[in-house]
């Protein structure tokens, strides 16, 4: 009898080490402050995001996704047109099917401009150059790019060459804001200086993004491309 007892005591033993854990974590979630809340609310308002988009997105972070602007296995679900800000500013923007964005310039506004051997007028505007030949130097342009929780700018100085190999001579000053989380592993290098037959000219800016919390963390690039007579930016997520 008392062999019959221990071994029905042995076999509930075993049946309790092998069996689910029925205490299943819940996903991890995002609480907001008011301050929190009334920043991420000013930045979508000024990305002119829609009442109901704005409360869509938070909750999507607060139950712990990205974004689809911000992930990277989203890319190339986007819709890009040109868009024109109040200032005047030409801006590459890109919409996304949850509604969230990516807006891309390249700010001239407190640029300086140096001509050379310029045959007729150029007309630049937001980091374009076209028509006559020669050079143009562009110092302190500012090189842009918003998501709806990211916001990343550095300033360049490059050279567009009509007729030659353009290059940057230095990026600096790197600015990085992350609305809901904070950046890390901040690096801005001009890793292409000149452009080539096959490539432009480029300067990168890589951070990551690490969400409140630490729940999840995706990593960025802000590329400015320099090429011909024209210089572009561009954000990817990793």
């Amino acid at each position: 009898m008392k062999k019959v007892v221990a071994s029905a005591i042995l076999s509930a033993s075993l049946l309790l080490s092998v069996a689910p854990v029925s205490f299943a974590s819940e996903a991890p979630s995002v609480t907001f402050s008011s301050q929190d809340l009334d920043k991420i609310s000013d930045h979508l308002n000024d990305l002119g995001l829609s009442k109901e988009v704005q409360q869509s997105l938070i909750e999507k972070i607060k139950a712990g996704e990205l974004p689809d602007s911000d992930n990277p296995e989203k890319k190339g679900t986007g819709i890009t047109s040109e868009i024109e800000s109040s200032d005047g500013l030409k801006i590459q923007r890109t919409t996304f099917p949850d509604g969230s964005v990516i807006q891309s310039t390249i700010d001239l506004t407190n640029a300086k401009i140096k001509e050379g051997n310029v045959i007729t007028p150029n007309d630049v505007s937001g980091g374009y150059a076209s028509g006559g030949s020669g050079y143009r130097t562009f110092t302190n342009a500012t090189v842009r790019e918003e998501t709806s929780y990211v916001k990343a700018r550095f300033f360049a100085d490059y050279t567009l060459v009509q007729g030659g190999y353009s290059y940057i001579s230095d990026a600096y000053d790197p600015y990085i804001d992350i609305i809901a989380g904070y950046s890390s592993g901040d690096s801005l290098v001009v890793d292409q200086p000149k452009q080539t037959a096959s490539r432009p000219a480029r300067a990168t800016l890589t951070f990551t993004w690490v969400k409140i919390n630490g729940y999840f963390s995706s990593t960025y690039k802000l590329f400015l491309y320099v090429n011909n007579s024209s210089a572009s930016s561009q954000l990817q997520t990793y």
